[in-house]
């Protein structure tokens, strides 16, 4: 589970349902949803990092 905040309070994302990510041309990166490509969320650029290494962590265990 990825917690992060935007503007809307605190979000969670849980990382098994990713299906891919990309860097948006904003302040922002967007994270794209397994089952439809439409489902996605924009996170804060600043979290990236923090985002990718938790990421790679959980693919590395399942």
């Amino acid at each position: 589970m990825f917690e992060y905040e935007d503007e809307n309070g605190q979000q969670a994302i849980l990382l098994s349902k990713v299906s891919f990510v990309t860097k948006t041309t904003g302040n922002t990166f967007a994270i794209y949803f397994a089952g439809d490509s439409r489902d996605k969320v924009d996170v804060p650029l600043e979290q990236y990092t923090k985002f990718m290494n938790m990421l790679k962590a959980w693919a590395m265990k399942h």
